[in-house]
């Protein structure tokens, strides 16, 4: 089989461990995306047909990434490469309406139309006269700003439909209540139900399920740090039949806590599964000294795993203490002791695309701070 000999022995091992639950633990610049590439490319070699596999990204672009990398690997564009609100949305259309989990013209909405859904809630005096009327004359009282209220409405819905405990306060409870039945008769839905919804089709509706367990032969899953409760349930609902399933990623990565995931979501996926665990640790896009910071840096986490070089360019990395945001930019961007070329400098970021909205923001309030003081 040419294509394994083009793998370092532990890509090449996690690739030929097949039929089981896997593990990978592997960091950005490990060949990660090659592994899952060439794993799939094993799958066909080996028989199983392209729309028997299931792969999950976390994300629409790096769903995109991976699904050319197969493409270009195998030449195969019958597999399903996706993300968890993908696949989740395809089979909705699918099954949720006739069985009635969704409107047969059902929305999806985004976090901005959620803010907006609440907001009206909180002001709808015929909402709160009802919650008065309903709770002995108590006012309506909430004590979350508004865009926590998104988050806080997701975990509880979540943990409602793994039948966890969560504790929440009678008004935030009638809310999400009322949240849900507003949206079920504008027929949109949520990110959140998209997940939720089929896996409530799948535990209420087994034949649903069997037909997809049997389908989906060969699972694998990217960037699974970032994944929640909820998504790990569906995975291995989804691969509890042939547990045939891959996972990929490293937990020291893990950034999206605020929405749900779970930092030692790989190692309970690991314990549940069984799943024998692989580890990438040659790097080949970082220099050994970059890869010692981060090292250090990650030495006291949950699970830390260590990389090391396989890169030739060397450069030396330096760390540098900032009292806040606004200092570390004036000392990242602005570095000429020339006013004027520094606000220029101001400018021309602020024309980039994709820039956080904390550095907008910031460099929002350098150019109103200094574009009047200096004349050009």
């Amino acid at each position: 089989m040419y294509y394994l000999d083009e793998l370092n022995e532990q890509q090449r091992a996690a690739v030929e461990h097949v039929l089981e639950p896997t593990v990978v633990i592997a960091g950005a610049g490990t060949g990660k995306t090659k592994l899952m590439a060439t794993k799939v490319l094993h799958y066909l070699e080996m028989g199983f047909a392209a729309e028997n596999i299931l792969a999950i990204s976390f994300t629409n672009k790096a769903a995109r990434e991976l699904r050319h990398r197969i493409w270009r690997l195998t030449e195969e564009r019958d597999m399903w490469c996706t993300t968890f609100h993908g696949f989740a949305y395809n089979l909705l259309k699918k099954y949720g309406w006739s069985l009635g989990y969704v409107s047969h013209d059902f929305q999806v909405i985004d976090d901005l139309e959620q803010k907006k859904i609440l907001s009206k809630i909180l002001s709808d005096d015929k909402f709160l006269n009802k919650y008065k009327r309903e709770h002995n004359n108590q006012e309506f009282k909430i004590k979350v700003k508004l865009g926590e209220l998104v988050g806080i409405v997701s975990d509880y819905k979540v943990n409602r439909v793994l039948n966890n405990d969560l504790k929440i306060d009678e008004s935030l409870h009638v809310l999400t209540e009322e949240y849900n039945d507003r949206l079920e008769k504008n027929r949109v839905i949520d990110y959140d139900d998209l997940l939720i919804k089929l896996v409530q089709m799948f535990i209420n509706e087994p034949i649903v399920l069997q037909v997809w367990q049997k389908h989906l032969k060969c699972i694998l899953v990217d960037e699974y740090q970032d994944t929640n409760e909820l998504q790990n349930f569906l995975v291995i609902m989804l691969s509890e039949l042939h547990g045939n399933i891959t996972i990929v990623g490293d937990p020291d990565q893990s950034i999206y806590k605020f929405r749900g995931a779970m930092p030692d979501i790989m190692e309970k996926f690991t314990k549940s599964m069984r799943a024998k665990v692989f580890v990438l640790e040659r790097n080949y896009r970082c220099t050994k000294t970059i890869l010692d910071a981060a090292n250090s840096l990650i030495e006291s986490n949950y699970v830390p795993y260590e990389y090391i070089e396989d890169y030739s360019h060397h450069w030396e990395v330096e760390s540098k203490d900032y009292k806040d945001e606004w200092d570390e930019m004036l000392k990242t961007f602005f570095t000429s002791n020339d006013p004027r070329a520094n606000l220029q400098t101001a400018k021309a970021i602020s024309q980039f695309k994709g820039l956080s909205k904390t550095v907008q923001n910031l460099i929002d309030k350098y150019i109103e701070q200094f574009e009047f003081e200096y004349v050009f």
